[in-house]
């Protein structure tokens, strides 16, 4: 399942990028894009912390990890607003895609279970 939202978030990541790079600036695409990506890192380092919380029984490494986490993402998320090209409504973007994915990803697992019971 988390494959699937990566793969589909990557797709809605690019659909946006492009369609921010034709209809608006490339800043927005590229700022949108990043953002995108980093949402992408956040959900596979939940998805790492719970299985290596599970798997090893070990919530300690779980907590050194989002310990460690956060504060990256947060010095990214600042780094990249000192950037010339990072744009604010490139973040909506960014943003609303990657919902957009979720959604997409959660009516395509509904359509599919409902196939299964039928």
């Amino acid at each position: 399942m988390i494959k699937k939202i990566a793969i589909l978030s990557l797709l809605t990541a690019v659909v946006a990028g492009l369609a921010a790079w034709f209809f608006a600036k490339p800043e927005m695409a590229a700022t949108g894009f990043v953002t995108h990506l980093l949402l992408i890192a956040n959900m596979l380092g939940i998805w790492l912390i719970w299985s290596v919380v599970f798997e090893k029984k070990s919530v300690a490494l779980g907590v050194v990890i989002i310990i460690l986490k956060y504060p990256l993402l947060g010095y990214i998320v600042v780094l990249m607003s000192r950037q010339t090209w990072f744009s604010s409504i490139g973040v909506l973007i960014g943003f609303l895609s990657f919902v957009i994915s979720i959604v997409l990803v959660a009516l395509l697992k509904q359509k599919l279970d409902t196939k299964l019971k039928a």
